[in-house]
């Protein structure tokens, strides 16, 4: 207890990682109105109608995530990474506040087309940026990853559980330009960051860096397929996000079809998901040093496909929010597992390529996922869909490791601070 003590105090000390932290703190409250605004106002499209201009923005961004991800990583890699989350949090909040004026779906698509491809820039230059942060300290990285995830679910519980009603005391448009705002602000503590990192080669020709771009894109590939340990973890994930990807996006259509209720239930059973996301994030940064983490993200998987069944198999919103609360306690172990995993595994300076390519495995996944469900919503209700999911991340979490060799590493994380640990591919 003490050790942990000691490394919880060393972050809350580290002013460059609370100035990062509050960052994402800040534009991920704005982000969650958006989302509430932004998901009600196309189910209640004129175009089209129904669920279909809602799925047709969940599969612009992934679509964007699997066609960009691998680029954007490797240019991060070459790119200051501070200036780069300063120009993408910028950019986004013009194009937020453009959203208000659009007059058709496809401005809309438009617009999201761009903020979901800046994210991509923004997300691999934090993730990189990070050890730095902490002071290359890699004892810190699985508390430091964890605590960051808990800015955005601090921020979305507490906007979720008031989107809904700002959202109708000063509509839509006002919940957009908030979400602007705090782009700018985020922006502001990055710049604020005083650290030290290396700086893109003054003077390099286009065809240099085009050259140096696709030539990490095949090392970025290569060092996966190359490395056991990464190719499982890659494999794994791959069938969490076939199995559980759609989930996140089903929530508000469970909320108006399968409850019959509206955009403030949906804040409601949002903010208690992000709520116990949010916990989550403050214990299972401790907590993993303690247990072995890969058996305690195996036993997130399988919790959250049961929860995901339980969602699907109630009536009412009472009784699905103790599982919404449920699945949001135990997202941060799966995203923290992969992110300490990623940043042990490989050098700093081709964590971007890393982290872009595996956001593009779990996008496919994504992707397919949503296909899946889609088509399932056209013949069955959307809690029979729910049900379906949930069995499905279930099965993942009993017969992933086997496919994947993915067991082949259990415990791994659980070994002494900086010891080498030797595995065949």
């Amino acid at each position: 207890m003490p050790e942990e003590r000691g490394k919880v105090l060393a972050i809350l000390r580290n002013k460059n990682y609370l100035l990062l932290w509050s960052g994402q703190l800040i534009s991920s409250i704005g982000t969650s109105f958006n989302a509430i605004s932004l998901y009600f106002l196309l189910l209640k499209s004129s175009e089209l109608g129904g669920i279909l201009p809602l799925f047709g923005l969940f599969f612009l961004n992934a679509l964007v995530y699997l066609v960009f991800a691998p680029f954007t990583g490797a240019l991060v890699d070459t790119w200051n990474r501070r200036r780069t989350m300063i120009a993408a949090d910028l950019v986004r909040a013009g194009l937020v506040m453009l959203i208000p004026f659009t007059t058709s779906l496809w401005q809309i698509y438009a617009l999201n087309f761009f903020i979901s491809l800046f994210t991509l820039f923004f997300d691999p230059a934090r993730n990189s940026l990070l050890p730095r942060v902490l002071e290359e300290r890699k004892d810190l990285l699985f508390i430091g990853n964890s605590f960051m995830t808990s800015s955005t679910s601090i921020a979305e519980t507490i906007g979720f559980l008031t989107g809904g009603m700002f959202i109708v005391a000063f509509g839509y448009a006002a919940a957009f330009y908030l979400d602007s705002l705090t782009f700018v602000l985020s922006a502001i503590c990055v710049l604020l960051l005083k650290v030290k990192e290396p700086e893109a080669e003054p003077g390099v020709e286009v065809a240099q860096v085009v050259e140096s771009f696709w030539r990490k894109i095949r090392e970025g590939v290569k060092l996966v397929l190359a490395e056991g340990k990464l190719r499982s973890l890659f494999s794994y994930y791959f069938l969490f996000a076939l199995g559980f990807g759609a989930g996140n996006f089903l929530f508000p259509i469970l909320i108006e079809e399968g409850y019959q209720l509206g955009a403030d239930a949906f804040g409601f059973f949002s903010g208690t998901m992000t709520f116990g996301y949010l916990v989550g994030s403050f214990i299972i940064g401790p907590l993993g040093d303690r247990l072995n983490r890969y058996k305690l993200f195996l036993a997130a998987v399988l919790l959250i496909g049961l929860s995901t069944v339980l969602l699907g198999s109630v009536a009412s919103l009472g009784w699905a929010i103790p599982w919404a609360f449920l699945i949001g306690f135990l997202n941060p172990v799966t995203l923290v597992f992969s992110r300490v995993f990623i940043q042990e595994e490989v050098a700093e300076g081709k964590l971007g390529r890393v982290f872009s390519l595996f956001s593009l495995v779990m996008q496919v996944g994504l992707m397919a996922s949503l296909g899946i469900s889609l088509g399932l919503l056209q013949v069955l209700p959307i809690r029979s869909v729910m049900v379906a999911l949930g069995l499905s991340t279930t099965l993942v979490a009993l017969v992933g490791p086997s496919l994947t060799r993915f067991g082949k590493y259990a415990g791994r994380l659980d070994e002494a601070e900086g010891t080498e640990v030797s595995a065949s591919g």
